[in-house]
């Protein structure tokens, strides 16, 4: 194979090396994006880097590879490194400026399930500094359906953090009574039992009374493997799900930050997934499809460990027929780890923007904290000095 010598001698090189090729690799891609001409000397992005099928670029008309995490993962496992020097080489690649098609609202969504990390105000700036180079709306969302896991305590650490961190936004509450009076999802219960009888009457959804337990036990934990799909149980019986059907050889669209689209399956483990819980409620990713339709957004910036919710959102999107969903870009930012190797999670208090105040720590220090986790050169201050992320 033409690139066999230069993969095999990528596994050779340094770490610094590595990031380097990685670079000069996706510079190349870039000047493509860009409409940049290339010199036959260049370096092309071989589809070996991908695993993925050439995606035709809105920017240029022509195809062009994309690079992402799994690329980076499944190249540089050749060469024995651990999980976080992976992602840390991934950080740096993202570090390299992106091209971002114009958009003109974007959200923040999080969920009031523990006190936000680190890890969160690097999404929530980062799609701050998008929007103010774009020149687009933020809107705050926040997910608080699964009430069982929410605390008021939580709901206010939201808005603390937003304020203590100085990160704008244009539409939704001003402070916590503000959201349970005018902003909970429970005053948009309409709109998502609207959709559930759209999916219901299109004949898409069935009913579930398998227990977690059961599923957890199925041959793929966590997977569902579709035990209630053929049992035609009555959708009105009590005390069952509603799961969504699915097909999985199904192509979903996904369009990128740039404009480039990508084609892919919908994974396996989101496949038949719930969008209506046995308690009657509407589910996750149901509820996050409809409110980003209502409220015009059409980019969603979130961490790589939500991609497989993308593309099931997409695939959602499709069942209900919401074009606009559709038309969305996505922007999917690589995650911060613990010294563990494992993503920040808001069971970890120390990485908490709680904890790092009670520590006394200023805005300035957290944002310092923040670019030396990201592993940048240039100086991390506020959220402002992101935005060298959008070129």
């Amino acid at each position: 194979m033409l690139y066999d010598k230069k993969i095999q001698a990528f596994r050779t090189e340094t770490i610094n090396d590595a990031i380097l090729t990685i670079a000069r690799l996706a510079g190349d891609l870039y000047k493509i994006k860009k409409g940049v001409s290339i010199s036959k000397n260049a370096t092309p992005l071989p589809a070996v880097w991908t695993g993925l099928e050439p995606a035709t670029s809105a920017v240029t008309g022509r195809h062009s590879n994309q690079l992402n995490y799994q690329t980076v993962f499944v190249v540089l496992s050749a060469k024995k490194l651990q999980k976080r020097e992976i992602n840390n080489i991934f950080v740096k690649l993202f570090l390299i400026p992106m091209p971002v098609a114009a958009f003109h609202k974007t959200r923040l969504a999080p969920t009031p399930s523990g006190y936000l990390h680190l890890g969160n105000v690097f999404s929530f700036a980062l799609t701050a500094a998008l929007a103010e180079s774009h020149h687009a709306d933020i809107l705050l969302r926040i997910d608080d359906m699964d009430r069982e896991r929410m605390l008021p305590a939580y709901l206010q650490d939201i808005f603390d953090t937003l304020q203590f961190l100085d990160i704008p936004y244009d539409q939704g509450p001003q402070h916590a009574s503000d959201f349970e009076h005018s902003y909970s999802q429970r005053h948009r219960l309409k709109h998502y039992e609207a959709a559930l009888q759209t999916l219901r009457e299109k004949g898409l959804v069935y009913a579930c009374s398998c227990s977690r337990t059961q599923i957890l036990q199925s041959a793929v934990p966590g997977t569902y493997p579709g035990t209630c799909r053929h049992k035609h149980i009555p959708l009105d019986t009590p005390g069952v799900a509603w799961r969504l059907y699915t097909d999985a050889s199904q192509k979903i669209r996904v369009k990128k930050q740039d404009g480039s689209q990508e084609e892919v399956a919908l994974p396996a483990d989101v496949q038949n997934i719930v969008v209506r819980k046995k308690d009657g409620f509407p589910a996750y990713q149901l509820c996050s499809v409809v409110d980003d339709v209502l409220f015009g957004i059409d980019m969603i910036v979130r961490g790589q460990d939500l991609w497989h919710s993308s593309i099931v959102q997409l695939y959602l999107a499709q069942a209900l027929e919401k074009a606009s969903f559709l038309e969305a870009r996505f922007l999917h930012h690589p995650l911060l780890l613990d010294p563990s190797s494992r993503k920040l999670s808001k069971s970890a208090g120390d990485t908490s923007v709680h904890y790092m105040r009670q520590q006394g720590l200023t805005a300035q220090a957290i944002y310092q904290r923040l670019g030396e986790a990201i592993a940048t050169p240039h100086t991390v201050k506020r959220w402002q000095d992101l935005a060298y992320f959008v070129v």
